[in-house]
């Protein structure tokens, strides 16, 4: 069990997994832990090439994890160009992964500038926890299903495992079919969703109705351009 926990507070924030960003800026997936004798667990450094990262450190990945929501409402706002600053204005993916130290400016140390939603406490004291089953029953912490996310609304919790089983034996099915016959299905299914019928009766292209809209502004909004002038949103 991987958890985000804040130290000060003795609050567990969220459940860790692969996807989980680092503030190297390289997901849990691309770090590897040591394992020491007794169970103990050593750091987990990154493996990903060129990375100076010694122990993985969570970094939320969403402004939605921080309260920031309404940066994903703003037009021209792309996510993946996202992430969170630092009190310099610089995000955390320019800063050293081990002394944290911005490289852009004379930011000696990442002190962050948002908090977190869940405890509303800062990054800086949070900490990344390894835990068994053993240990986390110890500590009167849920394992199991109730570890699974919504476990506090078994009914919501019983109906999200039930459309993932579903999900997963229909990919299976998939898979395990003819795959002339799958490919022909969902070219189909795919050419019908693009078609509609007007009012007077006759079928019309999902292109054809393009023509009749008005063009989508291209442009993102002033704030969204602003941000990328200051460096705040950029490609990775």
């Amino acid at each position: 069990y991987v958890t985000l926990y804040n130290d000060d507070r003795k609050h567990e924030c969220t459940r860790l997994g692969k996807l989980s960003r680092c503030f190297c800026n390289h997901l849990y997936a691309k770090h590897k832990l040591k394992v020491l004798k007794k169970g103990r667990v050593g750091k987990n450094p990154c493996e990903e090439e060129g990375c100076k990262c010694e122990n993985y450190k969570y970094m939320f990945r969403r402004p939605e994890e921080i309260g920031q929501y309404f940066l994903t409402r703003r037009k021209g706002f792309d996510v993946n160009e996202w992430r969170p600053l630092c009190s310099c204005k610089h995000p955390h993916a320019v800063h050293d992964p081990v002394r944290t130290k911005c490289k852009e400016c004379g930011c000696r140390k990442f002190i962050s500038n948002f908090a977190c939603l869940s405890c509303d406490g800062k990054w800086e004291e949070h900490v990344v926890l390894y835990e068994d089953e053993e240990l986390r029953k110890e500590l009167g912490k849920p394992v199991g299903e109730a570890f699974y996310p919504l476990a506090d609304v078994p009914e919501i919790q019983q109906e999200f495992l039930r459309q993932l089983e579903e999900e997963t034996v229909k990919k299976e099915a998939e898979a395990d079919g003819p795959n002339g016959a799958g490919a022909d299905i969902a070219k189909i299914e795919a050419d019908m969703n693009q078609v509609t019928l007007n009012e007077e009766k006759t079928v019309s292209t999902f292109e054809e109705k393009k023509k009749l809209t008005l063009p989508a502004r291209e442009k993102p909004e002033r704030s969204v351009r602003l941000m990328k002038e200051q460096g705040m949103l950029r490609k990775y």
